[in-house]
């Protein structure tokens, strides 16, 4: 159909638009353009807006997953204790290692940074467990399942450990300048080691609460046994 001109096409274009409305025959009015996004574009719009929403959020997700996942043992956060260097380990993890690797004086190093620390000057980091709480109640879809454990940089699958950085990357990572030179590992086998460390050591603590425990209940029997014989404890 060939455009309208001249006199009729100006005319019908003031009876559709509006005798104050200056633009030109040959430009598209708003309205009309607002009409047809509206009809054609809009539901195609809204679906990349959805895609490009979801894969935002669970790009987050993932970024916030990795926070909070304990350098030791690579698991999601449980009962997060605090360092003064501000890193956050698991309650169990942090302990095990501070038993294990005391370096003197009733000091461990940070196992990610190597800043000194007292152990008793750890804390609970409730912050980051009503974080970690919050991330285990998130159903995620099959999709999103497979992606967590991809890449955020390169979309491969996180295989390997950076043992300098302390984090978890894939083999195009391993080969950026950011890691060379650096001791990398397979994610299975560091998880492997931390986890024997950490079952050996929790042995060892709890060898320790059992013989503090019998030490006590010896020190309550022998105050009885005095109290009974009419004897000062002290």
């Amino acid at each position: 159909m060939m455009p309208l001109g001249g006199a009729w096409g100006l005319a019908l274009h003031n009876q559709l638009c509006g005798r104050g409305c200056s633009r030109g025959i040959g430009r598209p009015h708003p309205g009309a353009l607002t009409a047809e996004i509206s009809e054609h574009q809009k539901p195609q719009i809204r679906t990349d807006w959805s895609r490009g929403a979801a894969s935002m959020a669970s790009g987050i997700l993932m970024n916030v997953k990795e926070e909070v996942t304990c350098p030791i043992c690579l698991e999601l956060l449980t009962e997060p204790m605090s360092l003064d260097c501000g890193h956050t380990f698991c309650q169990a993890c942090i302990t095990a290692h501070s038993r294990e690797f005391m370096i003197g004086r009733g000091e461990s190093s940070c196992p990610v940074c190597r800043s000194t620390y007292q152990p008793e000057t750890m804390r609970p980091n409730r912050h980051v467990a009503n974080i970690v709480e919050a991330l285990r109640e998130v159903k995620l879809s099959p999709q999103e399942e497979q992606e967590r454990d991809l890449c955020v940089d390169h979309g491969e699958k996180l295989l390997l450990f950076c043992n300098e950085d302390k984090k978890i990357i894939c083999w195009l990572c391993e080969r950026s300048p950011g890691h060379r030179g650096h001791q990398i590992f397979l994610v299975e086998e560091i998880a492997q080691k931390n986890k024997e460390k950490l079952r050996a050591a929790l042995d060892r603590l709890k060898a320790e609460q059992q013989e503090a425990e019998k030490l006590n209940d010896d020190l309550e029997a022998e105050r009885t046994s005095r109290k009974v014989g009419g004897e000062s404890f002290w």
